[in-house]
């Protein structure tokens, strides 16, 4: 049973990422066999991350369970692992025969980079108002865990108090800031389809990718001086 768990974390923490990943590799140019395997991870990971919190939210506040955000979150990667297939496909055809349309591209690209800023900004300062007002500081990440148990539990997505275990739903409390940016459930539906329970996962498995996915940020960088 272990070696199933296994492989179910490889794939949704190797194999999709850097299926992902691939799609902005191509895109950003970016040249290296290293660079590319590691910035492909570092990008599809985080594009999971995001996508995971997109379908998130709206379960939550719909108050659906955890296995049915497991089922949409399977299709979406099915999905988009296809599509991303068959646009890589496409794009490499398109490389070979139409070349010289590279430099409007490139031009093109600065205008995306001023709008997905202004996108990212405004995305950064909503999160940062949320916890400013809701957040409770108690330097322990137990209720973390215990939101993950309950989910997987229960089959449910913030509705039980992280302490008591009592049904709150998420507009009570602290519990509130955490449906903008529902990390424990994106970990909840990790453990679903992994196996695994969601203290060992949170604490073991988990940690070595989110590390690495650290490191790999920083060797990107460049400027930094990696030392552990």
């Amino acid at each position: 049973m272990i070696y199933k768990n296994l492989l179910y974390t490889g794939m949704l923490f190797v194999v999709l990422p850097v299926w992902f990943g691939l799609l902005w590799v191509w895109y950003l140019k970016i040249e290296g066999t290293v660079r590319k395997l590691c910035n492909a991870w570092v990008l599809g990971l985080a594009s999971m991350f995001a996508s995971g919190q997109i379908l998130l939210v709206p379960m939550i506040l719909g108050k659906r369970t955890l296995t049915e955000a497991v089922t949409l979150w399977k299709i979406f990667l099915v999905i988009v692992s296809i599509v991303i297939m068959v646009i890589l496909i496409r794009r490499c055809g398109i490389l070979v025969t139409v070349e010289n349309k590279l430099e409007n591209k490139k031009k093109k690209a600065g205008a995306w980079k001023i709008i997905f800023g202004i996108l990212a900004a405004a995305l950064i300062l909503l999160q940062a108002w949320i916890p400013y007002h809701y957040q409770h500081i108690d330097d322990d990440d137990a209720r973390y865990v215990s939101e993950e148990v309950s989910a997987v539990v229960h089959d449910t997505l913030l509705v039980d108090d992280p302490i008591t275990d009592e049904y709150m739903y998420w507009d009570v409390g602290e519990v509130r800031k955490d449906v903008t940016s529902p990390w424990t459930m994106y970990v909840a539906m990790c453990c679903k389809i992994t196996g695994i329970a969601p203290a060992v996962f949170s604490h073991t498995f988990f940690s070595i990718f989110y590390d690495h996915h650290l490191l790999c940020v920083v060797w990107n960088d460049r400027k930094c001086t990696v030392s552990r």
